[in-house]
């Protein structure tokens, strides 16, 4: 049952990244409960959070400094932070904290038939499918991210953080001795690690770029893809695969890789690419099917601001055979016919909170939508805020600078050239205040 105040919010498409707004309506509260239904007539007066959130409404117009106040006012980070975002982890916005606390209150009421019971109540905001074991709202999220991203639903799996997904490619491909890893020297710990474990219990070769640390905008696209080429070009054992590893954005010192040509060159030699996309999604237009790559593995609590505990992986539709999850649960053996193999393997791995990833596509939504270029625009943003961010250091001539007891979190929620005004005038009062300490790290080759 509907409430009579309830906003009559339609569902936008999740196409061409203006992402489904899906978990976008106000909900009426979680209800007393029988045995196993939800009874309409009575909420739940527990104390808990039991209404979902609409999207938040942004009236003013894009870009004005009264446009940004309200997108702060979207995140609950205090007034004195100036929003922006280390890329280690982003602020989770408000209503999708409320949201997963909505999600959790209905499971508790009716742990077996919540999904069902929220399709029920609001079957034009909560879209479930059958899945193994009965109706759930994961494939419809999958299908909505896959839309977002240039990918086909059975090609999306929901994980749980960046690492988990490198994981899952990791430990469900199927190494040999003698086959190769092709990676750089500027990876992150959730390839290394997974490297150095089919290198040490499978016998696979490893072989690191060398990739300098101070990248300049001489080093050109061809030059880089170079790189890979000569190592791809060197002969395998009979019968052995070689994989190139790499990251999308390097974490280190912020540069771009050039994703589809690196992955056309291995497609060339007969090669897997598997793509570290953690600091892209949310940052950069993402098409899965236009990179080229194999396996891309993407994080939803950095820059896209949602909950944690809720990623992606991507597998191409003709290597989905190739990989196994690595836990065998109830879709294994599971005789259906509709749905392919690669999805019911991964879908249903054990009983797990799927709250996050019920809650990450009304996130994308809601970023994606603070432009009305999307994704484009968004990454827009961030050159001419680089680039001033980039002279005010240099002019400073300071590696450490100053917000006192605060920090920089999450993306900028002050117009950028106000923002790039403010960090230049932290990089220079800083030499003057030892109690500042802002660590800035910016990259000059273009993204």
């Amino acid at each position: 049952m509907r409430d009579e105040h309830a906003g009559g919010f339609g569902r936008r498409d999740f196409l061409k990244g203006a992402v489904s707004a899906a978990i976008a309506a106000g909900f009426v509260g979680l209800h007393e409960t029988d045995a196993h239904a939800v009874t309409p007539a009575n909420r739940l007066n527990n104390g808990l959070p039991d209404t979902l959130q609409p999207l938040p409404s942004i009236t003013a117009a894009p870009g004005t400094e009264k446009f940004w106040k309200q997108v702060k006012r979207a995140f609950t980070l205090p007034d004195d932070f100036i929003h922006m975002n280390t890329g280690t982890t982003g602020s989770q916005l408000l209503f999708s904290q409320i949201n997963l606390a909505v999600y959790n209150n209905y499971k508790s009421a009716d742990p077996r038939d919540w999904q069902k019971n929220l399709n029920a109540d609001f079957p034009d905001l909560f879209a479930v499918q059958n899945s193994i074991l009965g109706l759930s709202a994961i494939g419809p999220r999958q299908a909505a991210v896959a839309a977002a991203y240039g990918a086909n639903p059975d090609e999306i799996v929901l994980s749980y953080n960046t690492t988990d997904a490198c994981n899952l490619i990791f430990a469900g491909t199927p190494w040999q001795p003698g086959d190769r890893i092709i990676t750089t020297s500027m990876e992150h710990n959730a390839i290394i690690g997974p490297i150095a474990w089919a290198r040490d219990y499978h016998g696979v070769e490893v072989v690191v770029i060398d990739i300098p640390s101070n990248f300049v905008s001489s080093i050109s696209v061809p030059e880089v893809v170079s790189w890979f080429e000569t190592e791809l070009a060197r002969p395998l054992p009979s019968g052995a695969k070689q994989y190139v590893v790499f990251s999308e954005i390097f974490y280190k010192n912020g540069v771009r890789m050039p994703v589809k040509e690196i992955c056309s060159a291995a497609r060339s030699r007969g090669g897997y690419s598997i793509v570290d996309s953690a600091h892209a999604w949310g940052m950069l237009p993402v098409d899965c099917h236009d990179y080229g790559a194999d396996f891309i593995a993407g994080a939803g609590h950095k820059w896209l601001c949602g909950p944690k505990g809720a990623a992606f992986l991507w597998v191409r539709a003709d290597r989905r055979e190739a990989i196994r999850p690595t836990v065998i649960s109830h879709g294994a053996n599971d005789p259906r016919t509709d749905r392919p193999r690669f999805r019911l393997e991964f879908d249903w791995t054990g009983t797990a909170d799927p709250s996050a990833a019920l809650a990450l596509p009304a996130a994308i939504d809601w970023m994606a939508g603070q432009d009305p270029g999307g994704w484009p625009a968004i990454m827009a943003w961030t050159r001419p805020l680089r680039t001033s961010c980039t002279a005010a250091g240099s002019s400073s001539k300071s590696r450490s600078v100053a917000l006192g007891k605060r920090a920089f979190a999450a993306r900028a929620a002050v117009e950028p050239r106000r923002a790039a005004k403010v960090i230049s005038g932290l990089l220079k009062s800083s030499m003057l205040n030892p109690s500042v300490n802002l660590r800035l790290a910016s990259s000059p080759w273009p993204v």
